[in-house]
């Protein structure tokens, strides 16, 4: 139960924050209504005091702070219309938060539970609907070649066709979704076998779409919730044999595997001879980026000129086949920084090193491991850009902040590096 009171209201807002983690099924415009429905829900819930507020306004200014600065940033943009719907994009770091401020605190664990079970299951269905349904249009394998480029390009868009969603964020989400079920599993006295099968599936889907940067953060954040679970030795005996697995994943896969040769091909090469591929068109955006940044350091030059000042960088680069308005900084936090300058880092830093420092404080596995996940996305791609990142970050990051973990789970912070043996907080 979210609140101590059994009213009709209060099972809304049940359902509807279960709702909140259907984000993989639902896609942005039903979550757009479904979140809204649900913040309309709480308020009312304050207003009638069917519901106890427990709103911490250090914690919601700290959390919401880029879209503060954002709405304060389109004061001087030519066009304000422009610049609020790249606001928009992150006023959910404001709505979650005041949103979950209705939980009853005293029944956090079945909230959380309840919210990382349904989103996994949703993140399944994603894998395997949009697997299922490319296998089973032949016509759609017609212009695929025999390459392992050629696939995991062919594969990654018609996944992006089939889906609507951009192949790195439906990454995202999967992994999360296969760091939840790792901690679901290691919740218990004993490890839930078939949730570790359940994660390897998730872990199998993510890794077919062949982006590289969240198996490496899946990895790390894995490792990270180890340390949270077991004594350090076992923890990094554990991480060797997930290193071990992923790299024998990733070698298996033709999508994943070609990627990761092209980055170890182009490593140093820039766009050039060989063409434009994903790794070495990062070279002309971070030059550009970079240029932009050393002009606009201090106070940044307005979120709404990024774009269209990159493009033009790249034709002055000589690269105008970037400068179709997509090709973006691909750094979050180079990105913010661009635009609101030594605020924007800042507002960077203070979002993830809050969230980072209060899950370690509170001995929260599942919220440490989750952000870092993000954190590390962040550098090379603007998760926080888009819906499809920013509304899985900023829900599950302000529920486990809003709903902690109980007291009860929580060890001493000098046991927590202890050799002993014994598992720490299953939390």
């Amino acid at each position: 139960m979210l609140v101590e009171s059994g009213t009709n209201m209060n099972r809304l807002f049940r359902y509807g924050t279960l709702a909140l983690a259907g984000i993989p099924i639902l896609g942005m415009r039903t979550m757009v209504f479904v979140i809204a429905s649900w913040f309309v829900i709480a308020i009312a819930m304050l207003l009638l005091r069917e519901a106890k507020q427990a709103w911490n306004w250090k914690e919601t200014l700290i959390l919401s702070c880029p879209f503060l600065l954002m709405l304060m940033d389109s004061a001087r943009a030519s066009d304000w219309i422009s610049a609020w719907k790249l606001a928009e994009t992150s006023a959910a770091l404001l709505i979650f938060p005041l949103g979950f401020a209705v939980i009853d605190r005293s029944a956090t664990q079945p909230v959380r539970n309840g919210m990382m079970e349904v989103f996994s299951w949703s993140a399944l269905a994603l894998g395997i609907g949009a697997n299922s349904s490319m296998l089973m249009n032949a016509e759609v394998w017609t212009s695929a070649t025999g390459t392992a480029f050629a696939f995991s390009h062919f594969y990654r868009e018609t996944f992006a066709s089939v889906t609507g969603v951009h192949a790195p964020y439906a990454a995202y989400w999967i992994f999360t979704a296969a760091l939840f079920q790792v901690h679901r599993s290691l919740q218990g006295e004993q490890i839930t076998k078939w949730r570790m099968v359940f994660a390897l599936v998730l872990v199998v889907f993510g890794s077919v779409i062949g982006s590289r940067m969240p198996i490496i953060a899946f990895g790390i954040a894995l490792a990270a919730m180890l340390l949270f679970r077991f004594n350090t030795r076992k923890a990094l005996l554990w991480t060797f044999c997930t290193v071990v697995a992923l790299t024998l994943l990733i070698m298996a896969l033709p999508s994943s595997r070609a990627r990761t040769v092209e980055a170890f091909n182009t490593l140093f090469s820039k766009t050039g001879a060989e063409g434009i591929n994903s790794v070495s068109v990062r070279s002309p955006i971070l030059d550009c980026s970079l240029q932009l940044l050393e002009e606009h350091w201090t106070i940044g030059m307005g979120q709404p000129a990024v774009q269209p000042a990159l493009d033009e960088c790249y034709q002055a680069k000589g690269q105008p086949v970037l400068a179709d308005g997509s090709y973006s900084t691909h750094n979050q936090p180079l990105h913010w920084w661009i635009s609101f300058g030594i605020l924007g880092l800042a507002a960077f830093a203070l979002l993830f090193g809050y969230s980072l420092f209060t899950a370690f404080h509170q001995r929260d596995a599942i919220h440490f491991s989750f952000v870092l996940f993000i954190l590390i996305c962040c550098f090379t791609e603007n998760v926080l850009a888009r819906q499809w990142g920013m509304v899985l970050f900023a829900c599950f990051n302000s529920l486990f902040l809003a709903a902690p973990i109980p007291r009860s789970v929580k060890v001493d912070v000098t046991a927590y590096f202890s050799e002993t043996g014994a598992p720490r907080s299953t939390q």
